[in-house]
């Protein structure tokens, strides 16, 4: 809804460490699988496939089947997978995603964090990940969501100032969603970048539900 994501486009989700990105990417993951609104946006029912390379597979599932409790999830329309060696850098990392999306036949791909779908972080790794990211995009007709960790981290506060890492994936990206706040509270900002929304989306604030890890 609003432009926050299209239907083969890019999203960008951004902040520092333990600013909620990947339980926000969760449950967005989730609301597109069963048609649920989205901390209150409407969404598109779709089939999702979430590739994550950072949580330990055991802890991982644990969260997911928290957040899921209570809800329906139709058959194969959300699908997770844990790998900590695929590199999209890489012909075989490319090769991987390729095959992965081209067996499950997702509408919607989520990366989980960018920094760990590559093997350096210099500007030719992230320029030949982006190249799979739009192949995707192109020969799938795929919506790809990338999780991507703030340059230079914060102990505590975000301002909304931190870039990402150099030019290119924030020029990849056709909607950038920031997440800021205290690290020390369970509230954060989401301020809403969108390059093709009719027009600005004021950022909004949400709170984190341990007991059912869940934003509101």
């Amino acid at each position: 809804e609003l432009g926050i994501l299209i239907e083969n486009s890019g999203l960008v989700i951004f902040g520092n460490p333990k600013t909620f990105k990947t339980v926000i990417t969760n449950q967005l993951a989730v609301c597109l699988a069963t048609g649920e609104s989205w901390l209150g946006f409407k969404v598109k029912h779709v089939r999702v496939l979430y590739i994550q390379a950072e949580v330990p597979r055991a802890e991982f599932h644990k969260r997911v089947m928290k957040m899921c409790q209570g809800r329906t999830i139709p058959k194969d329309r959300l699908l997770f997978s844990t790998t900590y060696t695929t590199k999209l850098d890489s012909p075989n990392g490319r090769k991987e995603i390729l095959t992965a999306v081209g067996k499950y036949k997702p509408d919607v791909t989520i990366l989980d964090p960018l920094q760990r779908f590559i093997t350096t972080s210099d500007e030719n790794a992230m320029l030949r990940l982006l190249y799979v990211a739009d192949e995707l995009k192109s020969a799938y007709n795929q919506t790809v969501i990338i999780v991507h960790h703030a340059r230079k981290p914060q102990d505590t506060y975000d301002a909304g100032g931190a870039e990402l890492r150099g030019p290119h994936i924030e020029g990849w990206a056709d909607s950038i969603i920031r997440v800021v706040g205290n690290i020390t509270t369970d509230t954060r900002k989401l301020i809403f970048e969108l390059r093709n929304a009719e027009q600005l989306l004021p950022s909004i604030n949400v709170e984190l539900d341990r007991n059912k890890l869940w934003i509101n």
